[in-house]
């Protein structure tokens, strides 16, 4: 059974309650996450868009194709 099987899953993962990823983000700062690096990019920090999706990414990643 799928909800059983979730349900075990679940008491595991909470009785193992670890970041197993340090994530860089200050989360008192608002920000979007870049399409490509999936880093912060902070409210004010320079950003580009694709003009097809309007996904936001890093500048250094102006001029590549979305994917």
């Amino acid at each position: 059974n799928h909800a059983t099987k979730a349900r075990q899953v679940l008491q595991v993962c909470e009785r193992n309650l670890q970041d197993a990823t340090q994530l860089n983000y200050d989360f008192r700062n608002p920000f979007v996450v870049c399409g490509a690096t999936f880093t912060p990019i902070y409210r004010g920090q320079k950003e580009v868009s694709c003009p097809y999706c309007i996904a936001r990414f890093v500048p250094d990643i102006a001029g590549k194709l979305c994917s």
